[in-house]
């Protein structure tokens, strides 16, 4: 019997004709105006106030008739009872309050498991996700397979734990707030837990998802130190301003959750987060606007005057021009490997740079680069301008001897950014470069750019140091001791 209103019964039954399969039956009462309806539906030929029909309403009557002779079934009656629907709401909080017996968990081992995975989301500024697979272990290790895990909790599978009862539990909360399916966001509330229970079991892996329902390629993550991150400001060249985290070391990447962790994708390594800040405020701040220049005054402002919480504040630029000088070029003469794998050679080169002043030493200016060089140190944005016809100049009285540029001799492919600018001897002197740049830099050639105003700069590991060994001590003397009648040579230099 169902009670689908205060006003409606449903009764369902099942009954046997001619045929041994069953007929599925159904009788409905609905009251209105004082006045009752009958109405039936059945599984035979005749789809509604079929024979059926009629047998459900026999057996029922008859059970009626039986159930009130009974005493104990009149003496209810006459109690107070309280509506259907009302009793109906109470048996099902009767069945959910009931406290759930686990299972005794099996002695034998079992291969599978539930494994707890963080994957990247692959959506703009969308925060990592948490899905759930089955695992092996295997002969080989551990295997995990490409679908989703079922990990039903009313009716657990064998691969889950008496602790995967429960964090499975949280995690379907979380799903059901998120308003996800399978692959639930790592923010807010109720991951610490399900964090710990999964890295105490060695139950946590970062994943890359491959093709569909392909195993995925993982690592598992391990627990992680306590690291402190701060919200501060990166200022760019042009004055704007961007905020930004910025943690102790590299590839920390902050998890929007309360209280916030950390994920670190290259070591697979997950821990806590402390900072001054609270983690809502920490997830917000990183996804901030670069702040042009001319706005920050006003920022400034906004900034000071939300709450009580103290935030960093970018800060404004000191503008600082140095004068108009001639560049002095440096030649770097170094070794450096070149090459696509397997076929990497180690190959003497020459890198031209430029110094205006107190400037870092700048590569060659591309043909539409900016005539000038900006760097920002602390609130002050220095700025070195360059003299692009000074540096042509000086390029091509290197280029008059005989070095060539590297890219005559290499594949542009084979050669980093640094690479395509710098100038080395022709290919045929490639065989012995160490003694033709040895010839090259005691040569005339060396002479004619250290006057045109080059600084040559040679690496000692390049192998290029000549020492003078126009004195040396040589003996030579009799070794019988090896049955043959020979001497040994030794010279030290």
């Amino acid at each position: 019997m169902e009670y689908g209103r205060e006003n409606f019964v449903t009764i369902r039954g099942r009954v046997h004709g001619g045929d041994y399969k069953p007929f599925s039956t159904t009788v409905s009462f609905a009251e209105s105006a004082g006045m009752w309806r009958i109405a039936s539906a059945g599984g035979a030929l005749v789809f509604a106030d079929c024979r059926h029909s009629c047998t459900l309403l026999l057996v029922l009557a008859a059970k009626i008739i039986i159930a009130l002779q009974n005493p104990e079934t009149l003496r209810r009656l006459a109690e107070p009872w309280l509506d259907h629907l009302t009793e109906m709401w109470l048996t099902q909080l009767e069945a959910v309050a009931r406290p759930v017996v686990a299972k005794k968990a099996s002695t034998a081992s079992y291969s599978k498991f539930l494994a707890y995975c963080i994957e990247p989301s692959y959506g703009k500024n969308s925060p990592p996700q948490m899905v759930l697979r089955v695992g092996t272990k295997n002969k080989n290790g551990i295997s995990l397979e490409g679908g989703m895990a079922s990990a039903d909790i009313t009716k657990p599978p064998k691969y889950m734990t008496e602790r995967d009862i429960r964090l499975v539990t949280m995690f379907r909360r979380i799903e059901r707030r998120q308003g996800a399916y399978s692959a639930v966001r790592l923010i807010g509330e109720g991951w610490e837990e399900i964090f710990e229970g999964a890295m105490d079991e060695a139950r946590l892996f970062f994943t890359v998802p491959t093709r569909s329902y392909a195993a995925p390629n993982f690592q598992p993550i391990t627990v992680g130190p306590t690291e402190l991150v701060e919200a501060t400001w990166e200022t760019l060249p042009s004055g704007a301003a961007r905020p930004m985290l910025r943690f102790d070391r590299e590839n920390l990447v902050l998890l929007a959750t309360e209280p916030p962790f950390y994920l670190d994708s290259v070591s697979c390594q997950l821990g806590p987060v402390e900072s001054a800040l609270p983690a809502s405020i920490l997830s917000t701040w990183e996804k901030g606007p670069t702040v042009a220049s001319a706005a920050i005054p006003l920022l400034l402002n906004r900034l000071s005057s939300l709450g009580e919480t103290v935030l960093p504040l970018p800060l404004e630029l000191i503008n600082e021009v140095r004068p108009a000088v001639a560049p002095t070029a440096h030649l770097q003469i170094t070794q450096q490997r070149i090459g696509l794998s397997p076929a990497v050679n180690a190959q003497i080169i020459g890198i031209p740079t430029f110094v205006y002043g107190d400037s870092p030493a700048l590569t060659p200016l591309v043909s539409k680069g900016l005539a000038k060089h900006v760097k920002i140190s602390g609130n002050t944005r220095t700025t070195w301008p360059r003299d692009a016809k000074a540096e042509a100049q000086l390029l091509q009285k290197l280029l008059n001897s005989s070095l060539v540029p590297l890219t005559d001799v290499f594949p542009v492919d084979c050669l980093t950014p640094t690479q395509r600018l710098a100038v080395t001897l022709p290919a045929e002197a490639q065989q012995s470069a160490q003694m033709e740049w040895a010839d090259f830099l005691e040569g005339p050639d060396t002479e004619a750019i250290r006057a045109a105003g080059w600084i040559l700069d040679i690496d000692p590991k390049a192998g290029l140091t000549a020492h003078d060994a126009s004195e040396f001590f040589s003996d030579i003397a009799a070794d019988p001791d090896h049955g043959i009648d020979w001497f040994r040579f030794d010279m030290q230099v």
